[in-house]
Formats: structure tokens, sequence, C-alpha cells
């Protein structure tokens, strides 16, 4: 931090949080650090639309924009900002929709997808799914996202058991938010450093589903539904990210319903859908609480 402030250049990768806190506790440093910034990229955008944190958000790049000696770039990166609405909500939150381009990646890319049912037992998962799912993925590396954290680690705990009966690997890990921070990131760097091609199994919630990159992936296995499409879109395409791969999806259901949902997530999912942004008109609670960074950052 002491040799960015004394020579400020090169990429700075940081939270709204961080930046926020910044303005409020080290307003000084502001007009030194940004004031000659060149661009802004916003990764995974889509996850700002319509939210109290991308209102916050467009608020600190507002703020940027007014210490620069120039008009500052913004890129947005996303994979899931599909249809037109989402165009002009998009170009909208970037302050500037008659400057702001769309440019838009519309390669078909290969998708084998598989759905599997196993009636579910009274609180855990059918025997018959654990085995089923160890065939399928002990000679990949593969990402598993049951929706609940119990389920993570009952998934890895059983499969780690499995390929131990079976003399398999024993790269079976858990990755969600009660994991120590150290363990995660140690899981992580194993996932994407590893050069020896040893297979490995991460079951994960959300915390793999967006921004933190594990490197090449074989398969992605969802238990039972997601709870929205773009959230299907983003773990699909955690699989076969090289030239020329496909991505390959399991659809493990444990009820009926949810059966019936997968199946629904999925024809919504190839026809281009996904769900609208609801925008907050008038989002009063980040007004005053940008007023309140303002004040602290000018006078205390």
């Amino acid at each position: 931090k002491d040799r960015l402030l004394k020579n400020p250049e090169g990429i700075v990768l940081i939270t709204p949080e961080a930046l926020e806190a910044m303005f409020v506790n080290k307003p000084y440093n502001i007009k030194h650090l940004f004031s000659t910034l060149d661009y802004i990229v916003i990764d995974e955008i889509h996850s700002f639309l319509g939210s109290d944190r991308g209102t916050q958000l467009q608020s600190l790049l507002n703020r940027l924009q007014k210490v620069n000696t120039k008009k500052i770039s913004i890129v947005g990166l996303s994979a899931t900002v599909s249809d037109a609405n989402q165009y002009i909500e998009l170009k909208n939150f970037l302050g500037d929709p008659d400057q702001t381009k769309i440019i838009r990646d519309t390669t078909p890319k290969p998708i084998n997808v598989v759905f599997k049912y196993f009636e579910n037992g009274i609180n855990e998962l059918p025997v018959e799914l654990l085995e089923d799912l160890y065939e399928q993925t002990k000679n990949s590396k593969v990402l598993i996202f049951p929706n609940f954290r119990g389920r993570v680690e009952e998934v890895s705990v059983k499969l780690r058991k499995e390929s131990e009966r079976k003399g398999g690997h024993k790269n079976y890990f858990s990755h969600h938010s009660s994991v120590d921070k150290e363990v995660r990131e140690d899981i992580e760097k194993f996932a994407k450093e590893d050069t020896s091609h040893q297979k490995f199994c991460i079951s994960c919630t959300s915390t793999l589903e967006l921004g933190i990159d594990i490197g090449s992936v074989d398969e992605v296995v969802q238990i039972d539904s997601t709870n929205s499409i773009a959230s299907l879109i983003q773990r699909v395409g955690r699989s076969g990210r090289r030239e020329g791969k496909a991505s390959n999806l399991s659809l493990y259901a444990t009820e009926k319903w949810s059966l019936l949902q997968s199946l629904a997530c999925w024809q919504l999912y190839k026809e281009q859908y996904i769900e609208p942004i609801a925008v907050i008109e008038k989002p009063y609670d980040i007004l005053l609480h940008q007023l309140l960074s303002i004040i602290k950052g000018r006078s205390g």
C-alpha cells in the first residue's frame, strides 16, 4: 500500500466496500490515487444491476469521476446479460447510455446435459445417487453444487469415503463461506495450479459460482434445481472453458417437483431467458448512506 501511494500505477483489484472505506477514512489519498485513472473494469456486472450494492457502486463511480482529470472508460463483463431490456438497464447503470456499446459473443458453445432422478431419503441423499455420482465423476475435475451448506458437507464426506473404499483419489473438498478462509484459498490454489493432472471434486455453494478462477473443470453437477436461470448459466459456464471443449452438466433431482424445476430451468436456459431485473427507483437508504460517507470524507 505504501508503494502504491508513492507511485500510483498498475492495476488495482478492489471491492466497492474497500473503495468506500478509502473515501471515508483516507479521503486525502483519493485524488492522488485516482485522478489519472484510465479504466474501471466491473466483473460480473449483472450481479450489481437492480441491487443496493449496485446503487452504491454507481455512486462511487460518480465520485471517482469527479476527482479525475479526464473521462474514465468503464468496461463491464458478464455472461448473463442477454435481452434488450437488460441492455437498457446495463447502459443506464454505467451512466452514459448514448456512449455505451454492447459487444456480445454469439459463438455457440456445445453443452452436454444429463438428467438423473433418485427418490430422496428422509434427511440424507439416497445411497444410489451418491454411488452413481461417484462413478460418473471419479475420473474428472468436477464442481458439485448442492443447494445448502449441510448438503455440501454431506456430498464431500460421503464421496471421499466411497473413493477410499474403492481405491480412488483423495481430492474431495468442501467450499462454502463457513469454511476457514485459508482452507478455501488452499483449495482454490490446488484446483487452479494443479499441473500433475490430478482429478478433484469440490462440493460447493455459490462461493464458486462467481468471480473465482479455479482453472479448467471437466464437469459441473447440480443437485436439485438452481434458484434462478442466471445461477444455472454461471454454474454451467464453469466447465468447458478451454478452446474447442464442450461444457458438461449433470442435473440430479431428489424429488419430482425438483426434477420438473430442473427441466424447466434447462428449457428456459436454451431459450436464452434470464430473470428480469427489478430496479429500485428511489433507494433512499443508499442516498442516506452516501450522504454520510461524503460528509465523513470531507469534514468528519
